[in-house]
């Protein structure tokens, strides 16, 4: 998978992630670990943008309590 495949991933409130992340792949203040620690930004802002996605919508509707169930 390339850089720009792995940028398109990165959901809109992450673009920070994506706008660094060919900066932080190209970084070797790292070491080896680079690859992994961009792998490990992307998941996270992937994993995340649906409940927060979610959060939002019920605080734009107006909603007085926000439920997240935990998987």
């Amino acid at each position: 998978m390339s850089i720009d495949q792995l940028k398109d991933l990165v959901p809109d409130f992450a673009k920070d992630v994506r706008l660094n992340l060919s900066s932080m792949v190209a970084d070797e203040s790292l070491g080896g670990q680079t690859p992994g620690v961009a792998a490990a930004a992307i998941q996270t802002a992937v994993r995340f943008a649906a409940i927060i996605q979610s959060v939002a919508i019920a605080i734009e509707a107006g909603g007085s309590a926000v439920r997240i169930a935990a998987e």
